[in-house]
């Protein structure tokens, strides 16, 4: 930008002209300010975790996290060794993000926030393990073991182990709000960091999933496609023809068996049994396929209407069944040479 040749003696033109030098000193500090901020001349948008005090911004999908690097390296023997390499090479025009380094890593932001979040809140993160979201448990595990943050990694492993459970006792049925598709991600988890006992329960859930998603996948909300290997496939295939016999098996008392020595209702107790005969053979009777089930979420008791031995010897079979099909459940999905299994 030009200046005009104005006379000096005009008050009017010397305000005019001390203006136009004023922008131009502030359009030259701006200038300075942004490639001081992103010598790339990146568009970043702000994380949630960002700290004012911290000296170093972790960059992940264009979103900053500022961060303190002494945190980081107290806690991860990764970061300890990045900000070693990235201390002893910085290049004089390095990129700096509001005064500090920056560090781009790979890794999904979401995961990242997860992560960091969980570093700078600790136990407080993982209070109630039995309700932290499967997805961020599998982020806790997969960038513990990443950045080498112990901690992280063993609470992500005891979340998991939590709700996939080797003991029948700790068994629980999935949380409000999880599908049998979100178990994916957990079983390819599983796999990759040889976490072998919680892949029992998490066939058995991923066996109750439609034959669309089972052989498709899903994508999750950020574009990530799950989908389990052929192998695992045929695994759930193979294991719901077995859960359907163990079923018939704890139902038998309903399904073919008649009243009591000790019934106190005979004729009734034989036409009610006889119903639920029917109803299985014509497709319309309750859990055919969800041997582990318990006793007391279901309503299928409380409709059979039977007398209360006969309703005693129904919950026998059941437990007993139920207790078997449990023991089991390696075998069903052919990994019982991997597992070590709670036998009830």
């Amino acid at each position: 930008m030009s200046l005009l040749p104005l006379p000096p003696s005009n008050l009017l033109y010397i305000a005019l002209r001390r203006l136009c030098s004023f922008e131009m000193k502030m359009e030259r500090a701006t200038k300075r300010i942004r490639d001081d901020e992103g010598s790339q001349g990146g568009e970043y948008q702000r994380g949630e975790v960002w700290y004012e005090d911290g000296n170093v911004v972790l960059i992940a999908e264009g979103t900053t996290f500022r961060v303190h690097r002494g945190v980081l390296s107290q806690r991860s023997d990764a970061f300890r060794d990045m900000f070693a390499v990235i201390s002893g090479s910085q290049p004089v025009d390095a990129e700096m993000w509001e005064g500090c380094p920056v560090v781009h890593l790979s890794d999904r932001k979401y995961e990242l926030k997860h992560m960091l979040t969980a570093l700078y809140d600790g136990k407080q993160y993982f209070n109630v393990r039995a309700k932290l979201d499967l997805v961020v448990a599998s982020t806790m595990l997969q960038l513990g073991m990443k950045y080498q943050i112990d901690d992280i990694k063993q609470e992500a492993i005891e979340c998991l182990s939590y709700r996939f459970p080797s003991r029948l006792g700790y068994f629980a049925d999935l949380a409000k709000g999880v599908s049998y598709k979100h178990i994916i991600p957990i079983v390819a988890l599983a796999w990759k960091f040889e976490l072998y006992d919680i892949l029992p329960v998490a066939f058995y859930w991923c066996s109750q999933m439609s034959v669309d998603e089972l052989i498709h996948g899903w994508v999750d909300e950020h574009g990530t496609q799950w989908r389990l290997s052929p192998e695992d496939q045929a695994r759930c295939l193979k294991g719901l023809s077995t859960l359907r016999l163990q079923c018939i098996k704890e139902w038998a008392f309903l399904l073919h068996g008649k009243p009591t020595e000790r019934c106190a209702d005979r004729e009734g107790c034989e036409s009610r049994i006889a119903k639920f005969g029917v109803k299985y053979l014509d497709g319309t009777f309750p859990h055919t396929e969800t041997p582990l089930t318990h006793w007391w979420s279901m309503s299928l008791p409380r409709d059979c209407q039977l007398c209360r031995s006969c309703m005693d010897e129904v919950q026998r079979q059941f437990n007993k069944g139920r207790i078997e099909a449990w023991n089991a459940l390696p075998t069903t999905f052919g990994i019982s040479n991997l597992v070590q299994w709670t036998i009830e």
